[in-house]
């Protein structure tokens, strides 16, 4: 998250983040609401914030991309992740990193 709006004790923002199945035509969405306290915005930046979503992958799928997109400045960044032929696919998050905890909805 590039930035936020600062209130008097928190970051704010939203940030919306996209995961699309390529040759399904399949995309999925979701707005995370983000109000990070002050004391732990430092460590935010490195350790970010974990989501866990399905997205049907069944058929010819070769990649998947995510575009996550700032709704505060409108800064935007995509990865797309190659697939070996023949994997189901499934996105999954790693449990939350320890020490911080954003509140993220």
């Amino acid at each position: 998250m590039s930035r936020c709006s600062t209130r008097t004790d928190a970051e704010t923002g939203s940030v919306d983040v996209s995961w699309y199945v390529e040759g399904t035509g399949k995309v999925l969405t979701r707005t995370f609401r983000i109000n990070i306290p002050d004391d732990q915005f430092p460590a935010f930046p490195d350790s970010g914030f974990d989501t866990l979503e399905s997205i049907d992958g069944t058929g010819a799928v070769e990649a998947f991309r995510v575009v996550v997109q700032d709704r505060t400045t409108g800064a935007a960044g995509t990865v797309t992740v190659p697939l070996p032929a023949g994997i189901a696919l499934a996105t999954h998050a790693a449990p939350p990193s320890p020490g911080v905890a954003p509140d993220i909805k």
